[in-house]
């Protein structure tokens, strides 16, 4: 569950910065692909709690992207989970 919190948030950044997955594929055969993801568990969360997900942006490599992510429960403020994920440009054949 969490890697789709963070999943969708880097696609959605990517699409408002204009790089959407979809245009990328169609136009470039690229895309951002999911090199690395490491994450930790720092506190629950129910099916149905509201969670914020947050992801920075802590290194911009030549064909990279580092985010660093984080998670909190809406209601409490709690953490959830934090972590760092890489996305590496990649074309297709």
């Amino acid at each position: 569950m969490m890697f789709t919190w963070f999943n969708e948030a880097e696609h959605d950044l990517l699409r408002e910065l204009g790089f959407s997955t979809n245009r990328l594929i169609k136009e470039s055969r690229t895309a951002f692909v999911m090199g690395d993801i490491q994450f930790r568990f720092l506190g629950p969360a129910s099916f149905g709690d509201r969670v914020l997900a947050t992801i920075h942006l802590a290194k911009l490599g030549t064909a990279s992207l580092h985010w660093d992510c984080a998670a909190v429960h809406v209601g409490t403020g709690a953490p959830i989970t934090q972590g760092r994920a890489v996305r590496v440009h990649s074309q297709f054949q």
